[in-house]
């Protein structure tokens, strides 16, 4: 079976793959680094799908209360979420950021071979990078950090590759 990520090119800062929560240098009381901070980074192998625009509306039954029902445009974007969810969690292990992040995310998309790279060098099509990013911040909730509002920066790319497409995510812990 093959897995919808990559496992072999996680590390954090002291190259040591199977310990995410340690690199070299000096540690403080409560087992932080202060030269050196937490870095987690993971592929994620698959076409990265953007989050797009939620509706909302709401489902009133006889004799129930009213609830709400929330869909997505993107009915691609579960898989997608999921893959990012699992390469995460196998990259991380037990490491959980419950402070400022930094995220750099690279997104790669297969190149049409309607496209030629001489005419067109950039990804300048859909889908927009942002919504791409909204995409994977969401999937990362619960799994390495909180919530997406710790991350404080954000450098994100998307470009054609000649093979399969998918994103390189790296995590890193931001010091005061």
């Amino acid at each position: 079976m093959s897995l919808p990520y990559s496992t072999d090119s996680r590390s954090v800062s002291d190259g040591d793959p199977t310990d995410c929560l340690h690199s070299a240098g000096e540690e403080t009381a409560i087992g932080r680094n202060l030269l050196h901070p937490r870095v987690v980074r993971f592929n994620v192998l698959g076409v990265p799908q953007p989050k797009g625009s939620a509706r909302g509306f709401v489902v009133m039954k006889a004799g129930q209360k009213p609830r709400a029902i929330v869909t997505s445009d993107n009915k691609n974007l579960r898989g997608w979420a999921d893959s990012v969810r699992y390469a995460a969690q196998d990259a991380c292990g037990e490491t959980f950021f419950d402070a400022a992040v930094q995220l750099q995310i690279a997104f790669t998309f297969s190149r049409p071979k309607s496209v030629s790279a001489k005419k067109r060098p950039y990804m300048t099509t859909r889908p927009d990078t942002s919504k791409l990013v909204r995409a994977a911040e969401d999937a990362l909730n619960g799994i390495v950090w909180k919530d997406d509002a710790q991350v404080v920066a954000i450098i994100a790319t998307k470009a054609y590759v000649d093979g399969p497409g998918g994103a390189v995510v790296t995590v890193t812990e931001v010091q005061p």
